[in-house]
């Protein structure tokens, strides 16, 4: 599969679509880091919280960086592309190690809960289980498609023919060159004259 080659229209949208993306996918993530700013990572109710909201909060970021891709791709940008690769497997990553994080927090937070809410809490657990879940899968999703894209792009163009030279065009097979054969001249006949007698 190779990368679309830039037309008209998409360097058009190239400049105003990255630009507009990435705001939208910056917004979301500094909210969430305003929600839970000043960062206290020893704190279990602190964490059991951040991760809560980080829960919520990617799903709108995940979904823009797709849009990246698909414009990138659109475009043929290759280094965008990369960029997506990078980023949503870096985000895989964090989304894996919050699930972890949030489900041992969620045990502890659970003793502190009164028993009135305990099957709220746990539905309201179970629920963020799930999102972190869903959006680890997609960002893998989306970051082995980037980099398998980047991929089979390259094979695609090395596998092209290169182009032949301006004047090296050659009409048919060259024929092999013939060996000149060595001129034999046949003797002269000798003319004889027959005597009558």
């Amino acid at each position: 599969m190779t990368l679309p080659a830039p037309n008209s229209l998409a360097r058009h949208l190239r400049v105003p679509g990255y630009l507009f993306f990435g705001i939208a996918m910056i917004l979301p993530l500094l909210d969430l880091l305003v929600s839970v700013y000043p960062a206290r990572l020893g704190t279990v109710v602190w964490r059991f919280g951040a991760v809560g909201l980080l829960s919520s909060a990617i799903g709108a970021p995940l979904l823009v960086l797709f849009f990246i891709f698909a414009l990138a791709l659109f475009v043929g940008d290759r280094k965008v592309i990369v960029t997506v690769g990078v980023v949503a497997a870096l985000i895989a990553l964090l989304l894996v190690a919050g699930t972890g994080s949030f489900a041992l927090d969620a045990l502890q937070m659970k003793r502190r809960v009164q028993a009135a809410a305990q099957q709220r809490f746990m539905m309201a657990s179970m629920q963020a289980m799930m999102k972190l879940i869903l959006e680890a899968i997609s960002a893998i999703v989306l970051s082995i498609t980037a980099f398998r894209t980047l991929k089979k792009s390259k094979r695609a163009a090395s596998s092209r023919p290169e182009p032949r030279a301006a004047g090296s065009l050659m009409m048919g097979r060259p024929s092999a060159p013939r060996p000149i054969a060595a001129a034999t001249e046949a003797p002269p006949a000798e003319i004889t004259t027959s005597t009558e007698e």
